[in-house]
């Protein structure tokens, strides 16, 4: 639906970005999972947002954050520091959803290919 709405309005899909940042969050069940399926769809956008939340310290956001920089895939490269570090962050989620996206972003970042062998 939000790949609809943005042809030819990406600057109006953009302003999307932070509301659906904060939905991440909610505590509304499904809403944080529409909200970062609606960020994947998004795209390059919603990237620094997304590599923010892996910092969080909430283990729910930063695994939703990575899976939608997953779904992004390579236009989310400027993701992949924070992608690594969430490799360790203890959550099986995060770390599992964060080798995900690095693997759809295709990158061959020295650090990413360290931290996945």
């Amino acid at each position: 639906a939000l790949a609809r709405l943005g042809e030819g309005k990406s600057d109006r899909v953009a302003k999307l970005v932070p509301a659906l940042l904060k939905e991440l969050s909610s505590k509304v069940p499904g809403v944080p999972e529409e909200a970062a399926e609606a960020l994947g769809e998004i795209g390059a956008p919603a990237v620094p947002g997304l590599a923010e939340l892996l910092k969080s310290g909430d283990p729910k956001q930063a695994a939703l954050a990575a899976e939608a920089l997953a779904e992004i895939g390579p236009q989310a490269k400027g993701a992949v520091q924070g992608l690594v570090a969430a490799l360790g962050s203890g959550d099986e989620a995060t770390a599992r959803n964060a080798a995900a996206a690095l693997g759809k972003i295709g990158a061959p970042d020295p650090a990413a290919l360290r931290a996945l062998t």
